[in-house]
């Protein structure tokens, strides 16, 4: 398959349950927001977060 998607998805904390789900599908990454850094946004072709996940890094950058 080549056109799997590369996905970031980004969350406020570590969700336990939506991490393993998303085992079963190679192109996508989890990572909290806490763990999310300008390369990884980067490096994806999409990245998804979650609305309280935007509006932290939104603070973050003032």
């Amino acid at each position: 398959m080549g056109d799997e998607l590369d996905v970031l998805l980004v969350t406020v904390a570590e969700e336990p349950n939506l991490i393993l789900a998303s085992r079963n599908v190679k192109s996508i990454e989890v990572r909290s927001v806490n763990n999310v850094d300008p390369v990884s946004l980067v490096a994806h072709k999409k990245v998804i977060m979650t609305e309280q996940a935007l509006k932290e890094i939104e603070g973050r950058l003032g």
